[in-house]
């Protein structure tokens, strides 16, 4: 297990921790939105015990990724609609994905 940080070209700080070999075949686990990349223990050794390279990430807002200029993503407590609030998009959160695709050699 290997924990590091990868910096975007926006300057988000992206936590993330990988597992296996880099010359093994990658999986990416995402996670939703606001969870935390802690949630896919079981996938990780589950994956990189038959050997894959995992890489897990907490996406923006979340966990210990950290935006420039943003607070953390919380939703409303009584469930009411957040598009209004919204501080990033999933096209960002795509476009993180290549980032650290890019990054890993993926």
């Amino acid at each position: 297990m290997s924990n590091s940080r990868v910096v975007g070209p926006d300057g988000t700080s992206f936590d993330v921790t990988t597992h296996g070999d880099r010359s093994d075949p990658a999986v990416m686990l995402i996670m939703g939105h606001s969870a935390s990349k802690s949630k896919w223990s079981r996938l990780v050794h589950e994956f990189s015990g038959r050997g894959f390279f995992v890489v897990t990430w907490d996406n923006r807002g979340a966990g210990a990724t950290r935006v420039p200029g943003q607070e953390l993503f919380v939703p409303k407590a009584d469930g009411t609609d957040i598009a209004d609030q919204a501080l990033f998009t999933y096209g960002d959160m795509a476009e993180d994905v290549i980032v650290l695709m890019d990054h890993f050699g993926i």
